[in-house]
């Protein structure tokens, strides 16, 4: 169950929506699916939502390429236990072109941040443990995905980035970046929150074995 918000530079929010998430690790897809779940023959399927970091999914592994076998079912909203907490807390700029922004995140136990600058704008440098990698690409996006994780929280992770604007290219907006954070809940008492879920997976043949979750996914504009 994915449930979508998304920001505008301004801080408003522009889209948001509920769903079922329908992602077919097997080979065959959904085609075994579909006498227990007539509904998923007119499934919506996986779109890219523009200039949303990793086209708006709220995946929880780089797979980027399962999302054209990916399907959507109408769901309603649910809460869940711990909504996602995340400011900017710094924005400086150290020189004409380099930007430094500091951010604070508290949610679930797993998370996922999505660092996606502006075209021609470079990553140059973060708080995080080793070298900055490769961008996991999806439609050219350019997107960074990071695994954040954790025990028991009871204050937030701090982390920063850095970037250079020499480059950037003229959208005739300030935007230097897109972030986002997905929240994955696994656990019993969030699941059981949505109903709609738990009708799908009653209908799920014997020989299924679905990983189930609420995933929240978040976006803002820097």
């Amino acid at each position: 169950h994915s449930i979508r918000k998304f920001h505008d530079i301004s801080g408003s929010v522009w889209k948001e929506d509920s769903h079922l998430y329908i992602v077919p690790l097997d080979d065959n897809g959904l085609q075994h699916l579909l006498a227990a779940h007539p509904e998923l023959k007119d499934a919506k399927a996986e779109h890219c939502v523009e200039n949303a970091p990793y086209c708006g999914i709220a995946h929880y592994l780089p797979i980027g390429h399962m999302m054209r076998k990916s399907v959507w079912l109408p769901a309603s909203p649910v809460n869940t236990i711990d909504p996602v907490q995340f400011k900017l807390v710094q924005n400086v700029k150290r020189t004409k072109s380099v930007r430094h922004l500091k951010f604070s995140l508290l949610g679930s136990e797993r998370m996922t941040v999505y660092i996606q600058p502006k075209k021609g704008v470079l990553l140059t440098k973060w708080s995080l443990r080793g070298k900055i990698g490769k961008s996991a690409d999806v439609s050219n996006d350019g997107v960074y995905f990071i695994n954040y994780g954790h025990g028991y929280a009871t204050s937030p992770w701090v982390f920063w980035i850095e970037l250079d604007t020499t480059n950037a290219e003229d959208d005739g907006t300030d935007a230097i970046l897109n972030i986002a954070v997905a929240a994955h809940h696994f656990h019993k008492d969030d699941v059981n929150k949505s109903k709609d879920l738990l009708k799908y997976l009653k209908k799920d043949p014997v020989w299924v074995t679905a990983t189930k979750a609420i995933s929240t996914y978040e976006s803002w504009v820097f």
